[in-house]
């Protein structure tokens, strides 16, 4: 097996496994965005969730995804929220078929951090995700997609010496 550690393991996305509690969670908060517009409100239903229709209005200013595509890309134990969005075809030579949203809100995340955390990385020759653009007031950031594929949805008994030296090299690679 070829290739970097964090090219098969985007950690910095957190954990990958998609479960159904959060893709019902964002379709449930979609529908509650676009199902009553009349102001009415219901006390059966959900709050609207406003950082998520500020991040969506944020991205549909970049004009370089297609909002309606947001799906989650991960789900984290922190504050931090990611969506996997369609890149529009104008600009899929330059990013990608898909790039990834992040929504860290401000007044329990750091993104300045990350993205230091992001340059030090890149400075040390780890594959980490590109950031394509930011709006650090609100915490948000629009990043390049590593995938979906797992670390350990591609170990096995025959690979397994190699992706842990490649593993180790990249620990090493950003602790010097």
């Amino acid at each position: 097996m070829t290739g970097d550690f964090f090219d098969l393991n985007p950690l910095l996305y957190g954990n990958l496994h998609l479960t159904p509690v959060s893709t019902v969670r964002l379709m449930s908060l979609l529908q509650n965005l676009t199902s009553d517009t009349s102001g009415a409100t219901s006390s059966s239903a959900a709050p609207a969730d406003t950082r998520l229709a500020a991040l969506t209005s944020w991205l549909a200013t970049l004009d370089v995804v297609d909002v309606a595509t947001a799906r989650p890309a991960s789900a984290d134990a922190s504050f931090r929220r990611y969506f996997r969005l369609d890149v529009l075809p104008a600009h899929r030579d330059a990013l990608g078929a898909t790039l990834v949203a992040m929504d860290a809100p401000p007044e329990r995340e750091n993104v300045l951090g990350f993205v230091k955390v992001d340059e030090m990385l890149t400075h040390a020759g780890v594959s980490v995700p590109r950031i394509v653009a930011t709006d650090y007031e609100r915490g948000f950031m629009l990043m390049s997609d590593l995938g979906v594929t797992t670390y350990l949805q591609v170990l096995d008994h025959d690979n397994a010496s190699t992706m842990y030296a490649e593993a180790l090299e990249a620990l090493v690679k950003f602790q010097l």
